[in-house]
């Protein structure tokens, strides 16, 4: 659905559950941020991602480019899209898709208001499943013999260890529609998914029986009240708290190769692990808006992430590392006023950023036995920015927007995820200067049919761009770095 927007391009690593590159008017990966109804789906673990979202949930798709309000509140750099799910207060919608590669599809989609009391339920569970099974066309690297070492010819072969499995449940249950609360809900999300590892970072290193397996509780939060205390003030707040364990597991003391020929290893394919993650990861958005004289608002914004990781790997009990804190807190502050007219919108913001992060460093002493160092990161910045819209014409409109914007570094980024990706604790916050200039021409031709014509042209100048490197020599893993100074600039049009 997203695929056929302007300016967003979307590419698949491969089959069911596989990473995605999500790419937003040049901006890519944590440049680009998700919500579900207006929450940081950054928090919601793997299983809940967006390449695992039942379409049938969403009641419309919000894309916003360059500029973010702030009541979303996070610390986009390029943009955001926003999952508005179905809010009728009854309704049931049951799905179940069959495919290729022997891969289901699953959804139930409940709501139940009961008139007179306000008493609310809310159901959405899903399951994905598939083998991922399809051919890829590689040179096999022969294994034994007298070629050993050296590549067939290249050929077909189909994918045999690359099957995803992952399942969601969530529910809601509250009060709507009374006089302390607009809606006030508890709920739960329980996810977990298993995922098998087909290669490595690059296609030479092909694995048998190397797997990952998560799962996920989050207790939730909703509320929300217009009018709070005061005629105009309307407060919305969420608040989860995300209880996850990533498992990564490598035991097998076999070698693989495309045509599923083995060699036996001395300790497991690549590195022999059993490295458990439980991550900790609290999450409060709150937003107050109030309305006051002809057309002005006053709009705050607070959101909090404080991520917790503890690791132990049975395999490795002694690895001193696991004894160091890594944690990762993120606030963000916001402040809007808004005016608006029947011709005219106008915004003026500031946002603050503070990151406190902890973490360890390798430290050199000539010996050559590795030791680490407790490290502390501390990052402070401003934002600001500006938006405006007026209708030059009844049916022309044009529009402005600016933003001097920063974003903080995730804890993958960070921290690494244990499997590929090495953590690197003297990452820069990146930031971008964002200049949208548009114009919007649309008119009803009947009652059915409408026509629009709208174009803009975007400025992306980012400094300290955070980038995926991948490193060449072995082992072959990859690291988040700064990469200096990216210019972006275009022109859309729809």
């Amino acid at each position: 659905v997203l695929n056929t927007t302007a300016g967003i391009r979307i590419r698949e690593d491969g089959g069911v559950g596989s990473n995605f590159s999500f790419s937003l008017n040049g901006f890519s990966g944590k440049q680009v941020k998700f919500f579900l109804d207006g929450i940081p789906m950054d928090n919601f673990g793997s299983s809940l991602a967006l390449n695992n979202f039942p379409v049938n949930m969403a009641e419309r798709i919000e894309v916003y480019k360059g500029v973010l309000p702030i009541h979303l509140g996070a610390d986009a750099l390029g943009g955001a899209v926003n999952v508005i799910t179905r809010s009728n207060p009854n309704f049931l919608d049951v799905s179940y898709g069959f495919g290729s590669f022997n891969t289901h599809k699953a959804s139930v989609n409940h709501a139940y208001t009961h008139a007179s009391t306000g008493f609310t339920l809310r159901t959405n569970a899903f399951y994905n499943y598939s083998d991922n099974n399809y051919k890829v066309h590689v040179s096999p690297i022969i294994l034994s013999g007298s070629n050993a070492g050296q590549r067939a010819p290249e050929q077909a072969v189909k994918r045999f260890h690359d099957g995803y499995e992952s399942a969601t449940f969530q529910m809601e249950a509250g009060l709507t529609g009374k006089k302390f609360a607009d809606q006030l809900l508890l709920g739960v999300i329980l996810s977990g998914n298993d995922k098998d590892i087909q290669t490595g970072v690059v296609m030479d290193q092909v694995f048998g029986a190397r797997a990952t397996r998560s799962t996920s509780l989050i207790p939730t939060l909703k509320y929300k009240k217009t009018d709070f205390f005061a005629k105009g003030l309307d407060l919305n707040l969420f608040a989860a708290y995300n209880l996850s364990q990533n498992r990564f597991i490598d035991t097998t003391r076999v070698k693989y190769n495309w045509l599923q020929e083995t060699i036996p290893t001395s300790t497991a394919e690549l590195l022999r692990t059993r490295l458990k993650n439980e991550d900790h990861d609290g999450l409060v958005n709150a937003n107050a808006t109030y309305r006051f004289g002809a057309g002005y608002s006053l709009g705050l914004n607070y959101l909090l992430t404080d991520f917790d990781r503890k690791s132990s790997d049975v395999e490795d009990p002694n690895n001193v590392t696991h004894l160091f804190p890594q944690k990762l807190k993120k606030q963000v502050i916001g402040l809007a006023w808004q005016y608006q007219t029947t011709r005219f919108t106008g915004t003026l913001f500031s946002k603050f950023y503070n990151l406190d992060a902890q973490s360890f460093e390798p430290v050199t002493n000539g010996t050559g036995v590795p030791t680490y160092t407790r490290s502390e990161i501390q990052k402070k910045q401003w934002g600001y920015g500006g938006a405006a819209a007026y209708f030059i014409l009844p049916k022309l409109q044009g529009k402005v927007s600016f933003e001097h914007s920063y974003r903080l570094p995730e804890a993958t980024e960070l921290l690494g995820d244990g499997l590929y990706t090495r953590r690197n604790a003297a990452l820069k916050p990146e930031s971008s200067n964002n200049l949208n200039l548009g114009a919007l021409y649309a008119f009803k031709v009947s009652e059915q049919h409408h026509f629009g014509l709208e174009a803009s042209y975007i400025y992306r100048n980012s400094k300290d761009y955070i980038r995926l490197d991948q490193a060449q020599a072995q082992p072959i893993d990859r690291q988040y770095i700064n990469i200096g100074d990216v210019l972006t600039q275009g022109v859309e049009a729809e």
